[in-house]
């Protein structure tokens, strides 16, 4: 379930109020999405059943570049392009998991077609810049060129992911650059998962020549809200959402019914609704195990269904 906000008042800081710990909701399993006294775009609600689709492709997964893969799945009802990368340390295998658990849940009827599975950065702050997001960059403007139907390209990046993701960027329009012709312009929908902006030193950076070209930007974190318990990189996530003008926004999940008392578990909840671990300290293969009883999170993807896509700048 989707909500879209009206206009909030500008704040200059992210504020929770002291009551807001016992909001109203009907059965914590099964909750509703509900409206949050703070400046965010829009409130999603976790799916707690998703349900694969049947007589789907058996993705077969080929490298790429170093660290992604990429499967063709034929019966998509589309021809567009998603590409998902884990967070620190996700090997390939377990990140290539996480993309067949999202494409049988929900990329299939969303019509992705072609997808893209990155494994997680060797250290938090990406410094070894090891995967080959030139690769994989010049991969997707070949695809492109070669599927003109495909309009549209969703990326995904947890955690650590998101400077991956914004090490794609800067080789497609503020590095390397190569995207001359401008291709991909306006056509990719960026959710950076309770990741980070990359200011300060630490990460790489998502910058304004990267937002101009790049269709929508979400800051997305999540909440259970019986405990007043966030992600971890919530307030970032709130500030990359009001980065960018009309480009960007927040966008908060309701992790309710996870069962995380901890706040790295429920940074996990954006991968695996359920995490296994739960404890404060962290999660264990919250990408590689994921099943019915620990289900893949997709709330986040609602919210293409009500995009109105900005259009790219002029060139």
């Amino acid at each position: 379930m989707l909500f879209f906000f009206p206009t909030f008042p500008t704040i200059d800081r992210y504020n929770i109020p002291n009551n807001f710990a016992q909001p109203t909701m009907r059965n914590p399993l099964n909750a509703t999405a509900f409206l949050l006294p703070v400046t965010v775009s829009l409130v999603l609600t976790v799916q707690t059943c998703v349900s694969a689709a049947s007589g789907l492709d058996s993705l077969s997964w080929v490298s790429v570049g170093s660290g992604v893969n990429y499967a063709r799945a034929d019966s998509a009802l589309g021809d567009d392009i998603f590409v998902g990368l884990g967070g620190w340390t996700v090997q390939q295998e377990r990140a290539n998991n996480w993309v067949t658990k999202l494409y049988s849940a929900k990329l299939h009827e969303l019509g992705m077609r072609h997808l893209y599975s990155v494994s997680g950065p060797k250290k938090d702050d990406y410094c070894g810049r090891e995967i080959g997001t030139l690769e994989l960059a010049r991969h997707l403007l070949l695809l492109l060129k070669s599927s003109p139907a495909s309009s549209r390209i969703v990326v995904a990046a947890h955690s650590s992911g998101s400077y991956v993701a914004h090490a794609l960027f800067q080789d497609l329009y503020d590095g390397a650059s190569i995207d001359s012709t401008h291709l991909t312009d306006g056509k990719i929908i960026y959710f950076c998962l309770d990741g980070g902006i990359g200011a300060g030193g630490f990460g790489v950076e998502i910058t304004q020549a990267m937002a101009i070209r790049l269709g929508h930007i979400y800051g997305v974190f999540a909440v259970v809200p019986a405990a007043n318990l966030y992600s971890p990189n919530h307030d970032e996530m709130v500030e990359l959402g009001g980065k960018f003008g009309s480009r960007s926004s927040s966008l908060l999940v309701d992790a309710t019914g996870c069962g995380c008392s901890g706040k790295w578990c429920v940074h996990e909840t954006l991968i695996n609704q359920k995490p296994y671990d739960r404890t404060p300290v962290g999660v264990k293969d919250a990408y590689g195990n994921i099943d019915p009883e620990h289900p893949v999170a997709t709330a986040y993807l609602d919210a293409i269904t009500g995009l109105t896509k900005t259009p790219p700048q002029p060139h």
